[in-house]
């Protein structure tokens, strides 16, 4: 595990179509790659999960990742409460039910194979990678959403 990659991701939606997208950008030695994606009925957090998700997965073998994200959704509970949820049967504070269980399961899975540094950046603040994972989620669910409603 000696070499290391960075990501940057982002997810977009919109609340009235219920679409959304994803972006990420990976990087490593001297290459980069931009990963994309749509879903119908969905929200926001999942686009940002999945654009980690699928970034993730994108790597073939185990490897040191330094993820920036401007999710403090996604940072906190993959950095934070991931591990509890996992050991406690995938159950939130109090017993409840964990919002979007499957994700967060998915997301796990990748965690395993890697070792990550997450890191949350304010969205919109100018750095180069985020805008650029922003504009790959936003271009994602606007081609989703014209194929869906025509507009």
């Amino acid at each position: 595990m000696a070499r290391q990659i960075v990501i940057y991701t982002d997810g977009s939606g919109d609340y009235r179509s219920k679409c959304g997208g994803w972006g990420a950008v990976i990087k490593f030695r001297s290459k980069e790659v931009e990963i994309s994606g749509s879903k119908s009925n969905t929200t926001t957090n999942r686009m940002e999960m999945m654009a980690a998700i699928k970034a993730l997965k994108y790597i073939n073998r185990p490897t040191k990742v330094k993820l920036f994200t401007d999710s403090q959704y996604l940072q906190r509970g993959a950095s934070q409460y991931i591990y509890g949820w996992a050991r406690h049967d995938w159950k939130a504070a109090k017993a409840r039910d964990l919002k979007n269980l499957d994700l967060w399961r998915k997301l796990y899975k990748q965690i395993r194979r890697h070792k990550i540094q997450w890191v949350w950046i304010p969205g919109h603040s100018g750095i180069q990678g985020n805008e650029r994972a922003d504009r790959l989620a936003h271009a994602a669910y606007k081609e989703r959403r014209l194929k869906e409603t025509g507009k």
